[in-house]
């Protein structure tokens, strides 16, 4: 099970990674997970390998304004939220692959050149758990806002 959570600013929406443990150059054979706006359709993804089909994908518009994103997967259903509200579903089966790459924030692995899907915007207060998030929980994480930042000093 898993649950991943962010506040995001994006100015695009094209190939920008919010969260990812993948490797962007070996044809998906070792992803875990990554959330990410498609490069292609523009739509928000929650890819994982314990997926049946690896994608849940949902069309959204959230660019120039703060939203909370989280996507949870359960070994039988994976959903994707906009803040706070259920905005994907479906029913999907299997087990989370593993891998050895890091997990990357803003970005995804490449084995072979530098990192990639650079997140155009601001990110901030992620979080990943080893459970999935009821509703009522990834409502309370969307309350909450994200994490208060103080100044080290003020002048």
């Amino acid at each position: 099970s898993l649950t991943l959570s962010a506040w995001i600013y994006a100015r695009t929406m094209t190939g920008d990674t919010i969260i990812s443990k993948h490797n962007g150059q070996d044809g998906g054979i070792t992803n875990a997970y990554m959330l990410w706006f498609n490069d292609t359709t523009g739509n928000l993804d929650f890819m994982t390998r314990a997926l049946s089909d690896n994608t849940l994908s949902v069309a959204v518009s959230v660019t120039n304004t703060w939203h909370h994103i989280v996507a949870t997967y359960d070994g039988l259903m994976a959903r994707i939220y906009l803040d706070g509200v259920e905005i994907a579903s479906e029913a999907k089966t299997g087990t989370l692959a593993t891998n050895n790459y890091g997990v990357k924030i803003g970005a995804y692995t490449r084995t072979s050149n530098p990192a990639g899907g650079f997140f155009d915007g601001l990110i901030d207060d992620v979080r990943i758990f080893k459970e999935a998030y009821t509703q009522a929980q990834v409502q309370q994480l969307y309350a909450q806002g994200p994490l208060a930042h103080q100044p080290l000093a003020q002048h």
